[in-house]
């Protein structure tokens, strides 16, 4: 069982070298966790928050390196290096908002459009009963 670090309280204490953390006396290993108001001190708007993780997230998955130190999956990566300061927006949250209001409405605008054109074109496939009714 490896030693708590010079300074540790009781319980146990986050070691960044090794990137977890290292019970105290009782030996569990548990991970540090980021929690939303470590973010929220970066990005004050939750929505936000979420978009921009989201997007770091989906970076991330697709191969960009990471900019903390960190052995976690993608998404707790993003929040990490967001409570870093190391991702922001590069404008104005608002105007991400807004934009990404819009972007939805334009995809959701255009998926009933597509359904309501296959309604149309589509024969009629109700069910007829026997004797003309």
């Amino acid at each position: 069982m490896a030693s708590a670090p010079s300074g540790a309280r009781r319980g146990g204490c986050y070691h960044y070298g090794v990137g977890r953390w290292i019970g105290g006396s009782i030996g569990i290993t548990r991970m540090a966790r980021v929690t939303v108001e470590d973010c929220l001190e970066q990005e004050e708007n939750r929505f936000a928050l979420v978009i921009l993780a989201s997007a770091r997230t989906r970076q991330l998955m697709r191969g960009a390196l990471p900019r903390v130190r960190s052995t976690n999956k993608p998404s707790v990566t993003s929040l990490r290096e967001i409570a870093a300061g190391k991702v922001r927006f590069s404008r104005a949250s608002a105007e991400v908002l807004d934009e990404w209001v819009a972007q939805q409405q334009r995809e959701n605008d255009r998926r009933i459009g597509d359904r309501e054109r296959q309604l149309r074109t589509a024969p009629d496939s109700t069910p007829r009963r026997a004797g003309g009714r």
